[in-house]
């Protein structure tokens, strides 16, 4: 493929892994803990595609915003505990299928009445502090490239053709452009913590009410 591909077109996996992953790296990055992906050991090399710097940079900008929004940031950060909870005591390991599943669980009640960029924005702010909680929870780095692959597989999954469908990559920017336009920070306020932490709520009860 050229080298002038636009940026709407989805390329392949690599594509949403090296945003996932760059994402992760520059967000955690905030929390001081520096992060390689354990796939990539000493090969890493930090994104050099200006097309994907641009989509990373964006989401990180998207990300602090959200963040700056200190009430319903907090609460969904404060519902990530029920999350690791109710995978601590499930059978198996967050590495098995059914971690993911617990992930998809929520994330598929986010995306319940359909796909949005805020749908998809907020769902990275959520996997990148669940996966930082995770590991203060079990200190072992390991548990971040886990749930970040969770972000990777379920993009590349089930919001791929959405995606390329609301020009890829760029649809993003321009969302980020034209709500900046639009209106200013402070009215973009709740996004849609509220979705993800009612579908906590809804993962959390169906685990310990019917699970145990």
């Amino acid at each position: 493929m050229s080298s002038d591909t636009p940026s709407h077109v989805l390329r392949t996996m690599d594509d949403v892994e090296m945003i996932v992953y760059n994402y992760f790296k520059a967000q955690l990055h905030q929390k001081d803990l520096r992060w390689i992906p354990r796939k990539y050991n000493d090969t890493w090399n930090d994104i050099v595609d200006e097309r994907l710097k641009r989509v990373v940079s964006t989401l990180n900008e998207l990300s602090d915003e959200l963040r700056s929004n200190g009430a319903s940031f907090r609460e969904m950060k404060s519902k990530t505990e029920l999350v690791i909870s109710a995978l601590e005591r499930q059978n198996g390991s967050i590495q098995d299928q059914s971690g993911y599943n617990a992930f998809a669980c929520i994330a598929e009640h986010l995306f319940g009445e359909g796909i949005r960029w805020n749908h998809v924005l907020t769902l990275f702010v959520f996997t990148t502090e669940l996966a930082h909680d995770f590991y203060l929870t079990r200190d072992d780095i390991t548990t971040i490239d886990t749930v970040a692959d969770w972000l990777v597989n379920y993009v590349t999954s089930r919001l791929s053709n959405w995606i390329r469908s609301n020009r890829g990559w760029d649809g993003l920017i321009d969302y980020y452009n034209q709500s900046n336009i639009a209106s200013p920070c402070s009215t973009r306020s709740l996004w849609h913590t509220a979705v993800v932490i009612g579908g906590i709520l809804a993962f959390s009860f169906y685990h310990f009410a019917y699970k145990h």
